[in-house]
């Protein structure tokens, strides 16, 4: 019985080793997908790249994600604290907007990279 429960530990605690990798690889795709839609909607919305902000700091990214901040919300505070404007819009006389950003304009950016992501099948590729 002793040789059997001696088996039976290693089994255990690797286990929790394969709960811990699974949890700190699904933290991983988390973070990569957050600054995946953040540089989408920097790029579209403020012309710039996520390597240009704070956003770009994993420790950053997960902090947000921890207080269950989305993206555009991020981006939209970041952009409110350093006074960046917008450059896919323009107020009256072109004077820039600080318009924030929407859920919506996050769905999009979802959206534009998942059709990024999807391979595209033979028939619709050009044949040249």
């Amino acid at each position: 019985m002793a040789n059997f429960l001696l088996m039976q530990r290693p089994r255990k605690e690797n286990e929790g080793c394969r709960k811990d990798f699974e949890k700190t690889r699904r933290d991983v795709l988390e973070i990569k997908e957050f600054k995946a839609v953040a540089n989408k909607l920097l790029s579209t919305h403020y012309a710039i790249g996520i390597e240009d902000t704070m956003l770009s700091d994993d420790t950053v990214v997960a902090s947000y994600i921890e207080s269950q901040t989305r993206p555009y919300q991020a981006v939209n505070d970041w952009a409110e604290e350093v006074d960046l404007h917008r450059t896919d819009i323009q107020g009256a006389w072109g004077v820039p907007e600080n318009r924030p950003l929407l859920a919506e304009q996050e769905e999009r950016a979802i959206e534009a990279l998942k059709n990024f992501a999807t391979p595209r099948s033979k028939s619709s590729s050009p044949s040249f």
